[in-house]
């Protein structure tokens, strides 16, 4: 065999045992988990809603930023608002879905991994940058509506 098959094949299996060790170790979070959820999903969770929380103050406080704001500001920060609050909670939608069923159970962490990586991971990604983008639009219509 040629060096370069060689390093080849070697950085091939060096890739499988790195799948094979993540998983193994997500697969492991989930089965000891009393939440069925790993520690990155529960600080998603715990992130959203804190955001849920920011937002519901922003919808009290709204009438008081009602009078100082330029006429179309406030249809902008509502909008702004309304869609970070839809999308948090198409998040949290998906989350339920993950969850894994019990805890110490091998095929409920496995079904609940299997939901998140598999099924799952691509929509949260893109909810994750919508909020992102959502969240930015937020913050640029709270700075003009408080100008």
């Amino acid at each position: 065999m040629d060096p370069i098959s060689a390093f080849s094949l070697a950085a091939n299996v060096v890739g499988v045992v790195d799948v094979a060790v993540k998983t193994s170790k997500t697969l492991h979070e989930l089965y000891k988990s009393t939440s069925g959820f790993t520690k990155e999903t529960e600080e998603l969770i715990r992130a959203t809603s804190r955001f849920e929380k920011a937002l519901e103050c922003l919808d009290s406080a709204q009438s008081q930023l009602a009078t100082a704001q330029s006429p179309g500001s406030h249809d902008t920060t509502a909008a702004a608002a309304k869609k970070c609050s839809e999308t948090i909670q198409a998040v949290k939608t998906i989350l339920d879905q993950c969850r894994s069923g019990r805890s110490s159970s091998a095929r409920a962490a496995l079904k609940g991994w299997f939901r998140y990586s598999i099924t799952h991971r691509g929509k949260l990604e893109e909810l994750q940058a919508a909020l992102e983008s959502a969240t930015r639009e937020l913050k640029t219509s709270l700075a003009i509506a408080t100008r």
